[in-house]
């Protein structure tokens, strides 16, 4: 299966730990649509609850299926416990996932010090 350049996209997904932020592009970099889950009138800890989550991928399903293109790649950063049923409910949709990348960026405080030598 040849794919094109124009049928992929990039979904950037930005998880935060009361939100979850989506961005649409394509292969250069431009963005196409954005989604994030409040934009429902949810507020608070409903957010992060599944039918939100459903909704927001609905919502960026039917603009993929408008300009023809449903093949992304994923480009996850952030931690949140939804993380996978997000990508779970990306794939019922119809989104056929080429790759997933995740760049999770936590401190773990560096190398430990050289203690000074006492004589």
């Amino acid at each position: 299966m040849k794919l094109s350049n124009k049928n992929l996209l990039i979904l950037f997904i930005f998880f935060k730990n009361n939100n979850i932020i989506c961005t649409l592009t394509n292969v250069k970099g431009s963005p196409l649509n954005w989604a994030t889950v409040g934009t429902k009138k949810m507020r608070g800890t409903k957010k992060i609850t599944t039918s939100s989550i459903t909704n927001t991928t609905k919502l960026l399903y039917n603009y993929s299926t408008k300009i023809n293109s449903t093949n992304i790649y994923l480009k996850i950063k952030g931690t949140n416990k939804s993380k996978f049923f997000f990508i779970k409910s990306l794939k019922t949709i119809g989104f056929t996932i080429l790759s997933i990348q995740e760049n999770l960026i936590i401190p773990h405080n560096g190398c430990k010090k050289l203690r000074t030598r006492r004589i």
